[in-house]
């Protein structure tokens, strides 16, 4: 019952920072507030197509295999909690984000 409402609590929360421009980004168990218009500006300025990477990526794991693609994931996962824990979070980790929740689930949870 208790997981139920806070569930329904994030739900209620998530959607009120989509109707302000902002999205969650979900790390080891920490939440990242991001707005959408900056995360959209910044992967113009670099040429991001997260779609795209996104597709790769998928290829890339399957190509790879399970095995592979779970070692990938555990580097990643070290990689980027170092640098949040050193940086913050920024761009960059949030891009990593990305790429490691389609390695370790085989989707995105944000674009």
């Amino acid at each position: 019952m208790i997981k139920l409402e806070e569930e329904a609590e994030m739900n209620a929360y998530s959607t009120e920072l989509k109707e302000k421009g902002i999205f969650l980004v979900n790390f080891d168990g920490q939440n990242y507030e991001v707005n959408q218009k900056e995360w959209n500006d910044w992967k113009i300025s670099q040429k991001y197509d997260s779609e795209k990477k996104i597709l790769e990526t998928k290829n890339m794991v399957q190509a790879m295999g399970s095995s592979k693609a779970s070692g990938l994931a555990n580097s990643m996962y070290r990689t980027l909690s170092k640098g949040i824990a050193r940086e913050g979070i920024t761009f960059k980790a949030i891009q990593g984000i990305q790429i490691y929740d389609v390695i370790t689930t085989g989707n995105s949870k944000f674009n």
